[in-house]
């Protein structure tokens, strides 16, 4: 009869484990979601854009032996003066690159996009 005490108090406390964990583990936030979706966005025009030339994913080599891949260009310039760069259309570094005259939604997206690969970088 002693058992039956003792495996309750087992499994409530197991309930409240689990509870507790549950609890703990944090949902996706909506501003994470929505941060998320521009990213997904911003490394399709990137794929559609700047592939043919540049290494838009975070490994690989670029197609372009002189275009460096994106994961280098976070490296040695800062969001807000790549943002700046797209927004002027003055984007082009050598007479090589194309000019591209990009939309508003499509500099948020490649911003986050960027903005995705310095993330990654920092991970260890």
């Amino acid at each position: 009869m002693e058992k039956q005490p003792m495996i309750r108090v087992h499994l409530v406390a197991l309930v409240l484990i689990n509870l507790a964990a549950a609890a703990a583990a944090q949902e996706p936030t909506v501003e994470r979601t929505v941060q998320q979706d521009a990213a997904d966005r911003g490394g399709w025009v990137a794929r559609r854009t700047c592939a043919s030339c540049h290494a838009v994913a975070r490994t690989g080599t670029s197609p372009m032996e002189t275009a460096p891949p994106f994961r280098d260009i976070v490296r040695r310039r800062s969001l807000s003066e790549l943002e700046n760069r797209f927004v002027d259309g003055a984007i082009a570094d050598h007479p090589s690159m194309p000019d591209y005259v990009f939309r508003a939604r499509e500099i948020d997206d490649l911003i986050a996009y960027l903005e995705s690969l310095q993330a990654e970088e920092r991970t260890p």
